[in-house]
């Protein structure tokens, strides 16, 4: 599609897909970052009652369900991706506890899980012949992550692990 050329107004399942996005907007101020599409969607959207989280969570699952819905298979796989994270998120709101490694599959797409402890033994010795400064952040309890700011730019990593080991994730 050429950025020069309007789009084509949203219809159906895009649209609706678009305007569930808006309303986690009104859950959380801020959820939607930038939204660049038909100024009177945001407004409708505005003008409908406070939505309740498990519904928006059923909106989803309810769009999902619809999918190919006329898309290719590619944007389908796309909006597919989305509508599960929005339904994960909105049984967070809800209040509904749901579990860190779930929540990263339905956000990206991944399953993440432990790996072989003696891998990261060893990188863990490599981490200790490199000279960079390294901060441990804490995403969850149980997990975490390492940024590495290289001091030479010929430095590099082979691989990014984002998994615990005594309490610490590395990238290696």
């Amino acid at each position: 599609m050429d950025p020069g050329i309007p789009s084509p107004a949203p219809t159906g399942l895009i649209e609706e897909y678009l305007k569930l996005g808006l309303r986690f907007d009104r859950i959380e101020e801020g959820y939607v970052d930038a939204f660049t599409g038909d100024p009177a969607l945001r407004r409708s959207v505005a003008a409908e009652p406070r939505p309740e989280p498990a519904e928006l969570g059923r909106q989803a699952e309810r769009l999902q369900a619809e999918l190919p819905a006329g898309l290719d298979e590619s944007r389908a796989a796309f909006v597919g991706a989305h509508l599960r994270a929005l339904a994960c998120a909105a049984r967070k709101f809800a209040g509904e506890q749901v579990g860190f490694v779930d929540e990263v599959e339905a956000y990206f797409d991944v399953r993440i899980g432990k790996g072989d402890p003696d891998r990261y033994a060893h990188a863990h010795a490599r981490l200790d012949d490199v000279d960079w400064p390294l901060r441990w952040l804490d995403l969850a309890p149980g997990y975490t992550a390492c940024l590495a700011v290289a001091s030479d730019a010929a430095a590099s990593l082979d691989t990014i692990i984002c998994e615990p080991i005594d309490g610490r994730a590395l990238i290696v």
